[in-house]
């Protein structure tokens, strides 16, 4: 097998245990292809692995990658390809901190995730992709800190918390209010000032 498909085990709550044969020749793994395996309690991505799907492992726990891997790593709860900067996945972590350095948070990373109430996107960050945190129902504080604000795909944060709070770096506030995509979400956001941040 050198590649799932899309949707292959999604939403399949009886599967906990996914074991690839040493030196497996997997290189690709669809959409959503392990996504919402909420009782999973090992699944390893191989080392020949390549290309992962949007939303690979969204919302997945004991997700970890072979350290043979020289493409992707999960760091905090987040699948993330190397070689793009791209946030590719978050798997079912409730605060999340996305590595400093990544550019991108691709289509649905984290989209469904019920158990997501935090998120920090880093200084770095340049596109979050469409539904990326669509129907988060948990997320409230989603704290960004790029002062120029990134392109926003359509329905980013839709579906997420009645109460859900966007902070951006003091000063920038206004800007990402008029910026297409977050304006959308402008009553919103807030300056981080105050607001209780690390």
């Amino acid at each position: 097998v050198i590649s799932i498909p899309d949707y292959a085990f999604y939403g399949y709550t009886e599967l906990t245990n996914v074991a690839f044969a040493t030196g497996a020749q997997l290189e690709s793994i669809g959409s959503h292809a392990f996504a919402a395996c909420s009782n999973m309690e090992e699944l390893e991505i191989p080392a020949n692995v390549t290309n992962c799907g949007p939303a690979v492992i969204a919302g997945t726990p004991n997700v970890t990658v072979s350290e043979d891997n020289k493409t992707f790593v999960i760091v905090d709860g987040v699948l993330c390809d190397v070689k793009s900067n791209k946030v590719i996945s978050g798997l079912d972590a409730a605060v999340v901190t996305i590595p400093e350095g990544m550019v991108e948070i691709g289509e649905c990373a984290f989209s469904t995730n019920g158990a997501l109430t935090s998120v920090t996107i880093p200084a770095t960050m340049r596109t979050i992709g469409k539904d990326a945190f669509k129907g988060c129902a948990n997320l409230t504080n989603v704290f960004v800190r790029a002062t120029e604000p990134p392109t926003l795909g359509e329905d980013a944060f839709a579906g997420c918390n009645d109460g859900l709070k966007i902070y951006v770096p003091e000063g920038t506030a206004e800007a990402y209010k008029a910026k297409p995509g977050w304006s959308d979400y402008a009553s919103k956001i807030s300056d981080m000032k105050g607001a209780g941040t690390k």
